[in-house]
């Protein structure tokens, strides 16, 4: 129970801060209000600002402080720290992995022998591409912080961090996929997010995906059929998956036995419950509004957004136990809580009494699905990667 309390305090102490620092950017960005055609704002915010504008710095070091001192907080959490201790004492277990996590790993024990610095790279790494993604768009980074830890994503990222890393650089990398003349600047960067994880090659065609289908967003009532239809034909048609995604699970550094190995855990463990309904629910919700947030927001970004959205949840309808798909989605998870923050600002922004209504039930939506997942992680302690543990 003391590691319940201890995780609410330290999980809502960084939602607090980061729904703060949004609040400010919003403000700052739009004094005028979000549709005012007179706003100063410098649309012209580069990656700098990270560094130099407190409202983005403050949220960004308070993130990545408990991200470097958790222990056991994301399931590869221990092996990572366990893969810089045998590079630092000369074995290198990482040989046959990327030689991007080696680097970072050398280049951290120049400065120390501990582990803390490769974890504030790298988490740094993952929330500082998120944020510099959202810099535009202050209104968006109020509920980011809601939607990314009640949702659970935050636990996502803690796990398999390096491949998380190139899904984050992913996301940042929107507005280049979104404008033709810098569409040569996306396979250098891909090529380099490759030296991190393998896996980040998927970056290409998924981004393509989302750049055709930017503009076919089909209407709510058809969002609604094909998503009983997955849910519907759950886990009953891998067979129609190519043997090629089987050898782009090896070739993105898992072997056949690990496919296996979490196929099987996957059948017996692995079961669509009550947290998942209720991330359906939201789903379902966001899917109901997305005629007026087309027409409100209406911009290229947000439908691309939205469209990887719809193809995530698709997917991982279909295709829910399966392991090699549900890590190809690691690359589009992250749309799930940007497109559920674009929901909430709609429904604070649009005060009328049915939207207040959906709002608060929204959230109440995510804290239960939040707290139940604390709640599950206090069952199976010590067998768990949720509560949040001090390494200090």
């Amino acid at each position: 129970m003391e590691l319940f309390i201890q995780s609410i305090v330290v999980y809502g102490f960084i939602i607090f801060v980061m729904t703060n620092a949004g609040l400010y950017t919003y403000r700052h960005q739009y004094p005028n209000g979000f549709i005012s055609e007179n706003n100063p704002y410098n649309k012209k915010s580069s990656f700098i600002d990270l560094f130099t504008k407190s409202h983005f710095l403050i949220p960004l070091l308070v993130y990545c402080f408990f991200v470097t001192v958790r222990e056991r907080v994301g399931a590869d959490c221990e092996s990572y720290k366990q893969s810089f201790y045998n590079l630092l004492y000369g074995y290198n277990d990482r040989e046959t992995i990327e030689q991007g996590f080696t680097s970072l790993i050398k280049f951290t024990l120049h400065f120390t022998d501990k582990h803390y610095l490769m974890f504030l790279i790298m988490g740094f790494s993952q929330i500082g591409a998120l944020y510099y993604a959202m810099r535009k768009e202050g209104y968006l980074l109020i509920f980011f912080g809601i939607t990314l830890f009640f949702t659970g994503t935050f636990f996502s990222l803690m796990n398999g961090m390096r491949q998380n890393i190139t899904a984050c650089i992913f996301v940042a990398m929107t507005a280049l996929i979104l404008n033709k003349k810098y569409w040569l600047w996306v396979i250098p960067i891909t090529i380099i997010t490759i030296t991190m994880h393998r896996s980040a090659l998927a970056i290409i065609p998924i981004g393509i995906l989302g750049y055709i289908c930017k503009d076919i967003i089909p209407n709510k009532y058809i969002q609604l059929a094909i998503i009983f239809v997955c849910l519907l034909l759950m886990d009953k048609v891998d067979y129609i998956l190519p043997m090629e995604l089987l050898n782009f699970g090896e070739y993105s550094g898992y072997s056949q036995e690990t496919i296996e190995h979490y196929a099987e855990y996957s059948i017996e463990e692995k079961s669509f419950g009550f947290r998942s309904y209720l991330l359906l629910l939201s789903y379902i919700i966001i899917i109901l509004y997305s005629n007026k947030l087309k027409a409100f927001f209406n911009s290229i970004k947000f439908n691309y957004i939205y469209c990887l959205f719809f193809v995530r949840v698709c997917l991982f309808l279909l295709f829910y136990n399966n392991f090699v798909v549900n890590r190809f989605l690691f690359f589009v998870d992250l749309f799930i809580p940007i497109m559920q923050a674009y929901l909430l600002f709609y429904l604070w922004y649009n005060k009328s009494q049915n939207n207040k209504l959906i709002f608060s039930s929204y959230i109440f939506i995510l804290i239960v699905h939040f707290l139940y997942q604390l709640y599950d992680s206090v069952v199976k302690f010590p067998y768990e990667v949720t509560l949040y543990k001090f390494d200090l």
